[in-house]
């Protein structure tokens, strides 16, 4: 990853839509209809990762933040 701020600015958007489609999937596993054998333990290493994505984005945003 590069500093300048359009590629981090970049990198902040992936992370978000990331972070979006996680919240998707942690849906989807919630839902009545789900066929997942063990759904909790899906939620539980899908929110993990949701975390992951929120300490991303708040590092991108901090770098840009400090950007010119």
């Amino acid at each position: 990853m590069t500093d300048h701020p359009f590629y981090t600015g970049m990198d902040l958007e992936i992370a978000t839509i990331r972070r979006r489609n996680l919240l998707t999937v942690i849906s989807g596993l919630s839902s009545e209809g789900c066929t997942v054998k063990d759904p909790e333990a899906a939620i539980a290493e899908f929110s993990a990762l949701v975390a992951e994505c929120d300490r991303e984005i708040a590092r991108l945003r901090g770098i840009l933040e400090l950007s010119p």
